[in-house]
């Protein structure tokens, strides 16, 4: 069986998010929890891609799904794009998480006559470990450099930064990550599939948080 590598999982991705979108799930009509949805599609591609290649699954000890490759898998509604991986530490914001993203993002509807769910998956995403940073705070610490700052300027911007993010999380109402997506700012080249946009997923640059 053929090993699997990152051009063929962003080619899988491709296919599976078009036949995905075409099809009807009994089991999830009504369900409302994105995690359910989520389990549903990552179990569902990874038996997909089982049929066809040979690679190392993740585990609890890994961390991420595709550990042979460095890539985690996420799934994200279009509708309230979110990420359930933040940042551990200082270094993850600036240097990455350590690994890829292959990104789902899709927009379920219900058919009430036909009591089944459908996951139209608008976009396919591909984020190279690199850049997985926060882009704020980079964007920040390179202009910062630019403009001939010194350390204590780096230092400084970071720590505002650092304390601005905790005050968000503490006043939010809804569960927050600093590498949640926007649907709007994913930086990729469209595709048609299956009639609707779905972006390539090739290795570009990180979506931009605004």
């Amino acid at each position: 069986m053929k090993a699997l590598t990152i051009d063929l999982l962003c080619h899988e991705a491709q296919e599976f998010s078009g036949a995905e979108t075409g099809h009807a799930e009994p089991s999830l009509y009504g369900v409302t929890d994105g995690k359910a949805v989520g389990t549903y599609l990552e179990h569902k591609f990874r038996s997909h891609l089982l049929k066809r290649y040979s690679f190392k699954e993740g585990n609890t000890a890994s961390g991420i799904d595709f550990p042979g490759l460095d890539v985690d898998m996420k799934v994200t509604s279009v509708r309230q794009p979110q990420s359930s991986s933040p940042f551990k530490s200082a270094r993850q914001k600036i240097y990455g998480l350590g690994y890829g993203l292959i990104v789902f993002v899709y927009d379920k509807s219900d058919d009430a006559k036909k009591k089944s769910a459908t996951l139209r998956i608008t976009d396919t995403v591909f984020v190279e470990k690199h850049r997985t940073g926060d882009y704020q705070m980079t964007k920040g610490l390179r202009q910062i450099i630019e403009n001939d700052g010194n350390v204590d300027d780096l230092m400084a911007f970071m720590v505002d930064s650092f304390q601005s993010t905790r005050s968000r999380w503490r006043t939010s109402q809804r569960r927050y990550s600093p590498t949640s997506l926007s649907r709007a700012s994913l930086l990729s080249r469209t595709l048609s599939s299956g009639g609707c946009s779905t972006l390539v997923c090739s290795k570009r640059p990180a979506p931009r948080r605004g």
